[in-house]
């Protein structure tokens, strides 16, 4: 009797502690961080090239163009960035203002450069 006291208590101590850890633990919130911040392709949906269109994040959303986009063109067409700069409702994503994109031209025809997510991938681009 005395050793399953022994051996009950054992166990309590042992799940306290597990249940402690994972309600407490200091990893929690990096996980939840990494989860939101997922990359997101987005896709350039403007009505021509030019700087300002190209800049507008409304014109950046997930739905998929008709054409591939492909390197061989200088013109935006696709950035995969952090899900923290991208609206999600539903299933529909747009582009935050927050993500300061910057353009620069070939010829007449705009192509993203960059934006605050320095690990942004840009497809069709100068670069």
């Amino acid at each position: 009797m005395k050793n399953l006291r022994k051996i009950s208590f054992g166990i309590f101590a042992f799940l306290f502690g597990l249940t402690i850890v994972f309600t407490q633990s200091a990893f929690k919130g990096d996980i939840a961080k990494n989860i939101k911040r997922l990359p997101v392709t987005l896709y350039y949906h403007g009505p021509d090239f030019s700087q300002p269109e190209v800049l507008d994040e409304s014109n950046w959303n997930n739905t998929a163009p008709e054409d591939e986009c492909t390197d061989a063109q200088q013109r935006a067409c696709s950035i995969t960035i952090s899900d923290e700069f991208v609206e999600t409702t539903g299933s529909y994503r747009e582009l935050k203002d927050e993500a300061i994109l910057t353009a620069s031209a070939s010829g007449s025809t705009y192509y993203v450069t960059g934006s605050e997510d320095g690990s942004m991938a840009i497809v069709n681009s100068e670069n």
